[in-house]
């Protein structure tokens, strides 16, 4: 009996570890040629392609969270479909849009690189609708499933929410959603005889996703964390557009 029940849940948690992989391929390969594949047919701009692909995701997310608590149990708000603790959600919020200016001063007068803006009142209004899916999404991505998954997992009850978390156990599963969202973001450029990787991209969105990370976690909610994330993609575009407009006058840096 002992050993079927060890069988079992070793058999659960590489399905839910297989899941989280799943997710972070699909949407990383499969989500790039679909959004690839509207543009070049001209079926849609950049900004619609990748709206329809973040929104689709949102709804792949949301149904794979409500069969995972039909077959096994699991309450939403172990998803963190809840708004949690408010206090703890309006910290984070405030910290990550903190490190969002922080990052990007650093990035303009150290790297010299001022980021991407906004040339026109339109274009941030329509990054604006383009960027709450996304941020959503991946927060439902990366914090509610990948995180809460790993945590039973991490404590030997995939697929469910253990009643007693240690501190380290919440630390793993922090440190591979980390990971998983730093290489999600990271600019890959192939040349003839390897690769080069971006190392300040993967080591800025690694911090990023290690803030709503926290967020989630702290806020116990979902919500908190894509609000902390949709503030700080704006603030990450404002800022860019506040550079180029007051201290450079309008004129693009060479």
């Amino acid at each position: 009996m002992m050993m079927k029940s060890q069988m079992k849940t070793i058999a659960l948690s590489a399905l839910a570890v297989a899941y989280v992989l799943l997710l972070f391929i699909f949407w990383r390969i499969v989500g790039e040629v679909f959004a690839d594949f509207l543009i070049k047919n001209n079926y849609l701009n950049a900004y619609g392609a990748y709206t329809i692909k973040n929104i689709l995701s949102i709804l792949l997310l949301l149904g794979s969270i409500l069969l995972i608590c039909k077959l096994f149990g699991m309450k939403r708000k172990d998803f963190g479909l809840t708004f949690g603790s408010t206090k703890q959600g309006l910290i984070w919020v405030a910290i990550t849009v903190l490190y969002a200016v922080v990052f990007n001063i650093f990035d303009w007068k150290i790297l010299g690189d001022v980021g991407t803006w906004y040339d026109t009142p339109s274009q941030a209004a329509v990054e604006t609708l383009y960027l709450l899916p996304s941020a959503f999404g991946e927060e439902l991505q990366y914090r509610a499933v990948t995180i809460t998954l790993l945590i039973g997992v991490f404590c030997g009850s995939p697929f469910k929410m253990p009643q007693n978390i240690s501190r380290v156990k919440k630390i793993a599963a922090l440190l591979v959603s980390t990971l998983l969202f730093g290489l999600a973001h990271m600019q890959i450029t192939i040349f003839p005889f390897g690769v080069a990787w971006n190392w300040v991209l993967f080591i800025a969105t690694s911090l990023y996703g290690l803030f709503f990370g926290i967020c989630f976690l702290r806020s116990k909610s979902l919500y908190w964390c894509g609000i902390a994330h949709f503030l700080t993609s704006m603030t990450i575009h404002l800022f860019a557009t506040a550079v180029i407009y007051i201290y450079y006058g309008g004129v693009i840096p060479s």
